[in-house]
């Protein structure tokens, strides 16, 4: 039987949302062996593909594993993989998501993500993967800003996985991670740059400068990011007031917290909250 995909659905994103981050593409397929996905010179945007039944394999890059239920594969762009199953009368199921933006590269980093293709048992992010494709089938376009919000977690959820997990790899605790913690832990004073600068031992232009090559964020965007995603969950996951979130993350002023981040994601904070609470 040759494969199937069903449950589609590819967005319309509009332009400025893309150059941030956003859920393009989700699916579902079912497979029967001889059944081979492979792509020598990867795809154009990120892909998790979770698998839900059987048993197969997978390789990304050098790097080659077994896989079965409650695998994740964690695809990097333009990054050859394969998978599959080889043993006739096997079957092969799954979903997966695709997502692309501006922030993907710098988030990758700043999350420890870079070297990690393969989760062994994705837990929550099953469910949260889950919700995502059946928000994006039911809902099509209108579902979109639930379905990143959702994505967010998720990407949340693999980073608490790469602390956590022993035999998952993850990136050295170098400055950028200590600039990182300090804003994490730092969210609700007005800390800018030269208080990361400061609290890694640099000066505000090597820092700056370094942290922008590492990245590809500007210290006072990635700050910027940091607060809106914050708040993000605080919207979804709380039941705080919107003056209340944005003292948490840093804004004072519920009216500057208002603009910013109706600038930054498209709409107000209550109209997010409501979108998702919808």
């Amino acid at each position: 039987m040759p494969d199937i995909y069903s449950d589609t659905h590819f967005f319309s994103i509009p332009e400025f949302e893309l150059n941030r981050l956003s859920i393009v593409s989700v699916g579902h397929f079912k497979a029967e062996a001889p059944f081979l996905c492979e792509r020598p010179n990867g795809w154009k945007q990120p892909e998790l593909v979770l698998i839900t039944s059987g048993n197969g394999y997978a390789k990304v890059g050098s790097e080659s594993w077994t896989i079965e239920p409650g695998s994740v594969i964690v695809l990097p762009h333009d990054t050859a993989y394969e998978f599959g199953v080889q043993k006739m009368g096997e079957r092969l199921e799954g979903k997966w998501i695709a997502f692309a933006g501006e922030w993907v590269d710098g988030l990758w980093y700043i999350l420890g993500l870079t070297d990690v293709h393969h989760v062994a048992n994705a837990g929550s992010i099953s469910l949260l993967l889950n919700d995502i494709i059946k928000i994006a089938v039911n809902q099509g376009d209108q579902g979109a800003h639930e379905c990143t919000a959702l994505l967010w977690c998720l990407l949340a959820e693999l980073e608490k996985i790469n602390n956590n997990v022993t035999g998952f790899k993850s990136s050295p605790k170098d400055w950028i991670v200590m600039a990182q913690e300090y804003a994490e832990n730092n969210l609700h004073k007005n800390i800018g740059l030269e208080d990361l600068a400061r609290a890694v031992n640099k000066s505000s232009y090597h820092f700056a400068r370094k942290f922008k090559d590492r990245t590809g964020f500007s210290p006072i965007s990635f700050l910027r990011t940091l607060r809106l995603n914050k708040a993000k969950e605080f919207l979804i996951q709380s039941d705080f007031n919107i003056n209340e979130i944005g003292q948490r993350v840093g804004y004072p002023s519920p009216q500057h917290f208002s603009q910013v981040f109706k600038r930054e994601i498209g709409m107000s904070p209550r109209a997010y909250a409501k979108q998702y609470a919808s």
